[in-house]
């Protein structure tokens, strides 16, 4: 096949063709790749009782193991940008899959900090920010109900989590669990090649390295065609005060991912409880997810708010935690609506972005998306771990984790206030250079002039 050919071959690839096994090859990556992640909250128990460590530090682990994931978005965009989003995601796959086979071997605490959490954070960065910049490229038509249903993908997998990872520690232990997770993990490989880049994906990295060349922006360092990030999108205020709310509302899902089978165990519940509580928080994830994502099916309804919404009352929620921690069956009460209000912000995250920046700029603004969601999901295990060695109570750390999550709140409020203010200028702007090219035209107008200087005499 020619190069022509296989270019117009792509070209009709957008919405059809090629596009639909892209789309199951996303949707099963991240249903993989999100399920080893999640597994991290029980991994997280079992490493407390290998390594016999403060939870302070264990926890330091599961939140570089899945915060890195976010926290290096900016960097992941530099290399789908430079080179592809199907390189970044074989090389994030071969990491992953060392990571877990390295941590097998490890005896050493400070060691697995660095292979499983670093090094597979690292991975885990690599492979997931890639899935929905593809499927952005891969769909038009259908783009933001795609990508909204990709986010529910992840809470099918949050739910499969929690009993897979008892099962295999129960059979395999801790080191034979590390294996076998290795091996589903070697499986985002395979997935990675079939996500070949496309002819709008191609398009875009050539326009891209020609803007920046000719704005000055390519130093040095990118004549051999390395592209920067672009730092442009800080400026955005209302895009920044989004990605704040971000933070906050990570902060929150990663105590509760981290230490809520824990926070389970200490109040004497057995492992089928804590099994049981986690899968009913991944279905009510799940869930959430799939209520956003059918939201954009019609356009009456605004994401922003339902962001907002979603993230006062599960910040509600868990900062009255102690309220009503005493009566029965009140975990179970949480992990219900905490799942569903936390869920349905994750099928909003890119349609959101796309609304704040656009297409044409989705690759850095999702790595810089990424990188806010990191932060917060980075910070929150340890000090909620911190917390609860001083306090030796885990109510203390949920509602710290509720109060971070009303700040986000109020900053996705700032933050759509000011979009919505700069939409206004910029339809009022449109309508004075409409009325002044309306104006001009008709001064111009062959003796119009004269009838008017008549009329004055």
């Amino acid at each position: 096949m020619t190069q022509a050919a296989a270019t117009t071959q792509r070209a009709n690839d957008v919405d059809k063709g090629w596009a639909w096994l892209v789309l199951v090859a996303v949707y099963s990556g991240i249903f993989l790749l999100s399920t080893s992640i999640f597994m991290c909250g029980v991994i997280y128990f079992a490493l407390l009782t290998y390594y016999g460590e403060n939870a302070a530090k264990t926890s330091v682990i599961g939140s570089l193991n899945s915060g890195l994931l976010s926290l290096l978005g900016p960097l992941v965009s530099i290399v789908m940008d430079t080179y592809s989003c199907r390189t970044s995601m074989l090389i994030g796959a071969i990491l992953v899959t060392s990571s877990y086979v390295a941590s097998a071997f490890v005896q050493n605490i400070d060691l697995l900090i660095f292979i499983f959490g670093v090094l597979g954070g690292t991975g885990n960065a690599l492979v997931s920010v890639p899935f929905v910049v593809v499927l952005a490229y891969y769909f038009e038509k259908r783009k933001k109900f795609v990508i909204a249903l990709s986010q529910a993908v992840i809470g099918l997998a949050m739910f499969v989590a929690s009993p897979l990872t008892f099962f295999l520690l129960d059979r395999y232990a801790l080191k034979g669990m590390f294996l076998m997770t290795a091996g589903i993990t070697a499986q985002l490989c395979c997935i990675a090649l079939l996500c070949r880049p496309n002819s709008r994906e191609l398009q875009l990295q050539n326009d891209r390295k020609r803007e920046r060349k000719k704005d000055g922006k390519i130093t040095g360092c990118n004549s051999k065609g390395f592209v920067c990030f672009d730092c442009s999108l800080l400026l955005n205020a209302p895009f920044m005060l989004y990605l704040f709310s971000t933070t906050a509302w990570n902060f929150m899902l990663s105590v509760c991912l981290m230490h809520l089978p824990n926070f389970m165990l200490t109040k004497g519940k057995s492992d089928v409880d804590v099994t049981l509580i986690m899968t009913i928080f991944g279905i009510c994830n799940t869930s959430g997810r799939f209520i956003s994502a059918i939201s954009f099916v019609t356009d009456k309804l605004d994401s922003l708010l339902i962001h907002v919404c979603c993230l006062g009352v599960s910040g509600a929620l868990t900062i009255s935690y102690p309220l009503y921690a005493s009566m029965d069956g009140a975990e179970f009460a949480f992990a219900v609506v905490a799942g569903i209000f936390t869920g349905g912000s994750n099928s909003l995250m890119t349609p959101i972005t796309l609304d704040f920046v656009g297409e044409d700029r989705i690759s850095d603004a999702h790595g810089l998306e990424y990188f806010f969601c990191g932060l917060g999901f980075i910070a929150g295990p340890p000090v909620a771990g911190y917390m609860y060695e001083v306090t030796s109570s885990y109510h203390y750390s949920f509602m710290m984790s509720g109060a971070v999550l009303i700040l986000g709140c109020i900053l996705a409020v700032a933050g759509a206030y000011l979009l919505r203010r700069q939409k206004c200028r910029q339809e009022d702007n449109i309508d004075d250079a409409t009325e002044l090219s309306e104006q001009q035209q008709h001064l111009f107008i062959p003796g119009h002039v004269k009838r008017n200087d008549f009329k004055e005499v």
